[in-house]
């Protein structure tokens, strides 16, 4: 894995970055996102995919004010941790504890 991803993350400078500049902040966090996971090992991509995917999920959240900015900010928080781990080869495999409930559906009639 290249060093630029684990050696030159400066969290001030991505946080000036965010307040002063905020597209792009999105365009460099995409672009840094897009070269972690290009450098990664294989069996881990499909879980930064999986991160990365929530965070602009996150990210399109928290644009509604309703919704309370201290979990969301918690929420990247926990991501970024993960994807740091990731990275750095303390991964466990994503277990997704709870049980799923399977829905039926029922074929519509060709009336």
């Amino acid at each position: 894995m290249s060093n630029w991803i684990t050696n030159n993350f400066d969290i001030d400078l991505w946080i000036k970055l965010a307040g002063d500049h905020p597209f792009k902040f999105e365009h460099q966090r995409d672009q840094w996102l897009d070269h972690a996971i290009t450098e990664a090992k294989p069996e881990v991509r499909a879980r930064l995919e999986g991160l990365r995917w929530e965070m602009t999920m996150d990210l399109e959240i928290a644009k509604n004010k309703l919704h309370p900015c201290q979990s969301i900010s918690q929420r990247l928080i926990d991501h970024l941790q993960d994807v740091k781990d990731i990275l750095a080869g303390d991964h466990q495999p994503f277990v997704y504890n709870r049980p799923a409930q399977v829905l039926e559906f029922a074929a519509r009639s060709a009336d």
